[in-house]
């Protein structure tokens, strides 16, 4: 825009004061001034210009009410500002008062700078206006709700502005600073933005242009757009020329933009266009969150303790050119699910600067583009195949490559570099075809970082050279180590670098293997023979294979079964004290054992402990010379378990908590207990609640049940019986059935429990001694020695993903127990005993049992 004016003159000002009136228009003379208070103005019949029009002049108004129709008739035109021809200046301050237009292109408040310093040939308009407590409402395509130019200055304070139609901005800016505080801004209209904040050049012939530059604040406010292609704020240079050096400078402090159908903040052309977020501020675009698409367009963002948010299909876009820095300190970058975090496009520039942030969503860049993201004590979830030229991490920072699914891809076009940060990977652990998160480093990398797998789904199973995770074409020099455990299935994983085939391939690889350690016999003996000469030439040698790891809590899953399986087991003599008496009779029994297992696929050591309480009653009795009895009991009891790896280390915890109820009966040949035949029986059924938890892993719960029925008998006949003393010795046997039954469970990591195999049949076979004093009367104490030979049908074992773990206990085990029967008067009845099992394997068992028995 050009202009040739002449100098202003200094004339006298006149106020025009209107109070309480309803009039229509208010267009004083230039120069003089307004003060209207609670009144109503309307355009009346006049169909141009404005219904308050104020020129060169101060103006008040409170508490005011301005109408108008009609196309391009405005609310208020005000001209105001520091003139320097006749150095007066000239400000507005509007309160309490509401602005309405209906019509194409009637905008309610239009601040204007159009008039010229001829000598300077700048503007020469510097006015400040301050609206407070006043609304804006507009109706009607382009009609904005408010216009400012040139250098003015408008406080917006406690405000609103709403507006209704095509290409209606809530304020279209043209130079000038707008400063928005505790107001709102909303509209409703196809290309109707929150803010068009536009720098400008003007000019006056005779004289070069000047550039103006927009600036918009916000503080404790909010923008809000709700048609297509509605832009919350749109900022930077917008006219021809070169936009060197020109932009628009935003501040938001504590506010809110929100664009529900087009981009939340958009950059023009400029060379230098700012925007700056902090204190809780909230920038959410229906498309991009933020789009510098221009060419010429230079924009830094930065953003402090503030939330940026995108529902379209990428958050920060950068097109033809243009080029979009973002600098992030306390903050996030939020996206939805499938939606990405950057793109850039033909020939344009991303860079991401995150300080203790987050970031969500897939990256991508076209052929003759960059864009590069540095994590400095922060996070980014790519969730999805992304590709970029630079990647760094530093300070404790983790990148997900995933989604919740196997498969996606990140390509670095350039270098990593890394320090004292993870990356993260989904994995389908099994063989080396497994499906994987993937890295593709295509230049080189540098540092030393941690590398986490989730296993989703793999069931485990054998490699060779491995399953790649990352592969670098440059020089690789980044070390990694495994952050917490691999695990698929029955097996353990170990980070490597380098496959088995080519170790120096620079690639990393998980296997489920250790490499064999290769122990030299000279390095511990150096004068064992043949240490002191040299070497022969080395035959060849096949290498060996690497053995497969089996993972601890495996060896815990086989604890817990082994543990319902026998907490509730009991012997005849474990829950009646023979020599009883007759009629019935309540008791109880606790018992303990403490086991060391064998050795499960010569891996896992394991260890357990088992605690019960047995509570029981007659319910029916019988017989004189003989006697027979059946009656309920309940129980209760708790195991702990620790399963530990001797090849990795890693140790894994059991806990079993069980009920039972069930059944017994017995009959004896003789009262007394010490002599003849007995026949005992139980049928019981126990609930069980598990818990596995390996190092590094989530607790795994899961249920049981089991269901048991047992048969015992023996014969004690008199080995040795005089006055004084009598010993017997009593053959014994017992068979029991058990069916085990635990639920399915698929473990965090996807492996698939399955503790099924535990059925089968059981026994006991041994021999008892025991003897007494032959006193009459008062307490008599029963001492006694057994031995048996405990055999089970089959090994226990449970299915990880399909593959069988069986070991642990032995099949075979022999017992030795030693205790003690206390006859306290003619009701009461006291008995402990311990006993001590070992077999195959190692494995060594300690049992200890106290009961206490009273008839009536």
């Amino acid at each position: 825009m050009s202009a040739a004016l002449a100098p202003l003159p200094a004339l006298a000002a006149e106020t025009v004061i209107i109070r309480d009136a309803q009039v229509d228009l208010i267009q004083p003379s230039t120069y003089d001034h307004a003060e209207v208070y609670d009144s109503i103005v309307s355009n009346g019949e006049a169909r141009t210009g404005s219904a308050v029009s104020i020129d060169r002049g101060n103006l008040r108004m409170e508490r005011t009410r301005v109408l108008s129709t009609g196309d391009g008739m405005s609310a208020l035109s005000y001209y105001g500002g520091e003139y320097r021809n006749n150095g007066v200046t000239y400000d507005a301050v509007i309160e309490g008062s509401d602005f309405t237009t209906r019509g194409e292109r009637a905008f309610g408040l239009l601040f204007g700078s159009t008039t010229f310093d001829s000598r300077t040939g700048m503007l020469d308009r510097v006015g400040r206006i301050t609206v407070r407590d006043s609304s804006v409402s507009t109706a009607g395509s382009e009609a904005h709700g408010m216009a400012v130019a040139g250098v003015n200055t408008v406080d917006f304070i406690g405000s609103r502005v709403a507006t209704s139609g095509r290409g209606a901005h809530g304020a279209a800016m043209m130079g000038g600073t707008l400063a928005l505080q505790d107001s709102t801004v909303e509209t409703r209209g196809d290309g109707a933005h929150g803010v068009h904040a536009r720098s400008m050049r003007w000019s006056i012939t005779g004289h070069p242009p000047f550039a103006y530059r927009a600036d918009l604040t916000l503080v404790d406010s909010s923008i809000s757009t709700h048609g297509v292609g509605s832009v919350g704020i749109l900022a930077g240079y917008q006219d021809g020329g070169v936009a060197e050096g020109i932009g628009a400078d935003v501040r938001l402090d504590n506010a809110h933009v929100r664009s529900s159908q087009g981009h939340a903040v958009q950059f023009l052309r400029g060379k230098e266009n700012t925007l700056r977020l902090a204190r809780g501020s909230i920038i959410d675009g229906g498309d991009a969150v933020l789009l510098a698409g221009q060419a010429d367009s230079v924009a830094r963002v930065l953003a402090a303790d503030s939330l940026l948010v995108g529902r379209g299909a990428q958050a920060l876009v950068a097109d033809q050119g243009a080029e979009l820095q973002l600098d992030l300190a306390r903050s996030e970058v939020r996206v939805g699910p499938g939606q990405g975090l950057a793109h850039a496009r033909q020939d344009s520039r991303i860079a991401i600067r995150a300080v203790g942030s987050r970031l969500a969503g897939h990256v991508q860049v076209d052929a003759d583009a960059t864009l590069s993201v540095d994590l400095d004590g922060s996070d980014w979830n790519a969730r999805g195949d992304s590709r970029l030229d630079q990647l760094g991490l530093r300070n404790r920072s983790t990148l997900v490559l995933g989604t919740g699914t196997v498969g996606d891809r990140m390509v670095v076009r350039g270098d990593l570099a890394i320090d004292d940060s993870t990356l993260v990977f989904d994995s389908a652990l099994g063989d080396e075809t497994s499906l994987t998160d993937h890295l593709w480093v295509q230049g080189s990398t540098a540092g030393h970082g941690a590398i986490r797998v989730n296993n989703l789904g793999g069931r485990g199973g054998r490699t060779e050279d491995g399953i790649q995770l990352i592969q670098v074409d440059g020089v690789s020099a980044a070390t990694f180590q495994l952050a917490g455990r691999a695990v698929g299935g029955r097996y353990e994983y170990f980070l490597f670098q380098g496959s088995s085939s080519d170790p120096a391939n620079g690639h990393w690889y998980l296997r489920s293997a250790l490499q064999p350690e290769v122990v030299n016999p000279c390095a511990a003996d150096p004068a064992a023979p043949g240490c002191g000469a040299p070497p022969p030439d080395p035959e060849p040698e096949t290498p060996a294979e690497p053995r497969p790891v089996l993972r601890p809590e495996a060896g815990s899953y086989l604890a817990n079964q082994r543990a319902a399986l026998q907490m509730f087991g009991l012997q005849a003599q474990e829950r009646h004290a023979a020599g009883a008496g007759d009629g019935l009779g309540g008791w109880a029994v606790v018992a303990g054992s403490t086991a060391r297992h064998g050795a499960v696929a010569d891996q896992l050591r394991v260890r357990g402990e088992t605690t019960s309480l047995h509570i029981g009653t007659d319910l029916l009795a019988w017989g004189q010379d003989t006697r027979g009895a059946v009656g309920v009991l309940l129980g209760s009891g708790k195991a702990n378990s620790t399963s530990r790896s001797r090849l990795t280390g890693y140790r894994a915890g059991g806990k079993v908590d069980g009920k039972v109820v069930g059944v017994y009966g017995q009959w004896r040949q003789r009262t007394d207990g010490d002599r003849g035949l007995y026949v005992d029986g139980t049928l019981q059924h126990a609930r069980f609640g598990n818990s596995v938890q390996g190092d590094g892993l989530d607790t795994e719960r899961y249920d049981s049940r089991s269901t048991s029925a047992a048969v015992e008998a023996g014969y004690a006949f008199t080995l040795l019986h005089s006055a004084r003393r009598a010993v017997y010795v009593q053959p014994q046997a017992q068979l029991r059935y058990s069916r085990f039954d635990a639920d399915a469970h698929t473990e965090r990591n996807g492996t698939l429990i399955d503790g099924a195999g535990a059925d089968g049949l059981g026994g006991r076979a041994g021999v008892r001694v025991f003897g007494h004093a032959n006193a009459t009367g008062g307490t008599r104490v029963q001492p006694y020695l057994a031995a048996n030979w405990i055999r089970e049908s089959h090994r226990h074992g449970l299915r990880l993903d399909g593959e069988r773990v069986t070991g642990g206990v032995p099949r075979d085990r022999h017992e030795i127990a030693a205790g003690v029967q206390v006859h306290l008067g003619a009701r009461w009845r006291a008995w402990g005993d311990l006993g001590w099992q070992r077999g195959n394997g190692g494995y060594r068992q300690a049992n200890a049992a106290l009961g206490l028995r009273r008839t009536w």
